[in-house]
C-alpha cells in the first residue's frame, strides 16, 4: 500500500484500504451534557455539598444560621459553571388572617433557575408571613424568603440547629395583641349592656352589622365568643 504526504503539514495521508478503514470506524463521541436546565442541575448537584456551613448568630441566641452571602459564594460558581443563573425577588404581597386573629400579610419570595443554554426556568417560591409593615421588616422577611427558596430549589441544608422549625410553630397569643380595633370597640359595646332583650337588639342593629362586615372570620369568632358568654352572665343574673 502506497502512502502519500500531505504538502502542507508533512502528516502521512492514508489512502486506498486504509482510508476506507478509517472511514468506517465510528468516532466515539462525548456523553451529552447541559441538555437541559434538570441535566445542568444534576451535574452541579455532583459538585455541591450537602450542606452548607453555618457561622452567623442571630441577635442574643445562640443558634447559627448561614447567610445569605455565604450560600450565594457556596452555590452560584458551581451554578454558572454549568450554565446556570439565578434570579431572586418578591412577587406582590396580599393580606392574611392567620390562627389566633393575628393579622399581616404574606409575600412570596421566589429563586428562578435559568439555563442559559436552553432558556428554561424552573421557580421556587416561598411565602413569608409579615406582622409588621416597615421597610426593615419587609427586607428581613424578603432575604430570609431568598435564603430558604434557594435551598429548596437546590435540596440544600445548613449545619444550624433545627429551629426555625420550632419558631415557626404557633405560639400562644395573648387576646390584647391579637384583637383589632374593631374588635375591641364591639367587646366595649356588649360589656356596656345591662339586659338580654338589649344584647339581641344591638347584636341585631345596622350598625353592629356593618362593624361586622368589617372583620375576619377569626375576629369574628372572638366576638361571638364574647357575645355569648355576656349573655350567658346576664341570663344568670337574678332577676
Amino acid at each position: 500500500m502506497s502512502e502519500a504526504y500531505d504538502t502542507d503539514t508533512g502528516e502521512i495521508r492514508p489512502n486506498g484500504i486504509a482510508a476506507q478503514a478509517m472511514q468506517a470506524r465510528p468516532v466515539a463521541q462525548p456523553p451529552p451534557v447541559n441538555r437541559s436546565l434538570n441535566d445542568a442541575i444534576e451535574h452541579a448537584m455532583n459538585e455541591l455539598p450537602a450542606w452548607v456551613q453555618a457561622t452567623h448568630t442571630s441577635g442574643k441566641g445562640t443558634a447559627k444560621y448561614a447567610t445569605l452571602k455565604e450560600i450565594l459564594e457556596k452555590v452560584r460558581p458551581v451554578l454558572l459553571r454549568h450554565r446556570v443563573r439565578i434570579r431572586q425577588g418578591a412577587e406582590r404581597s396580599w393580606p392574611c388572617d392567620e390562627g389566633g386573629g393575628v393579622k399581616g400579610r404574606l409575600i412570596p419570595v421566589y429563586t428562578d433557575f435559568i439555563h442559559t443554554v436552553t432558556g428554561e426556568i424552573e421557580r421556587t417560591v416561598i411565602e413569608i408571613p409579615l406582622t409588621r409593615l416597615d421597610p426593615q421588616a419587609m427586607g428581613s422577611a424578603i432575604t430570609y424568603g431568598k435564603r430558604y427558596s434557594l435551598l429548596a430549589g437546590l435540596g440544600l441544608a445548613t449545619d444550624e440547629a433545627d429551629d426555625d422549625g420550632e419558631r415557626a410553630m404557633p405560639r400562644e397569643v395573648s387576646e390584647p395583641v391579637r384583637s383589632s380595633p374593631v374588635v375591641a370597640e364591639m367587646k366595649a359595646q356588649i360589656d356596656a349592656i345591662k339586659s338580654t332583650d338589649k344584647l339581641i337588639a344591638w347584636g341585631n342593629d345596622a350598625k353592629t352589622k356593618a362593624l361586622s362586615n368589617k372583620l375576619s372570620e377569626a375576629d369574628a369568632a372572638l366576638v361571638r365568643q364574647h357575645y355569648q358568654e355576656h349573655g350567658r352572665k346576664l341570663l344568670a343574673k337574678p332577676e
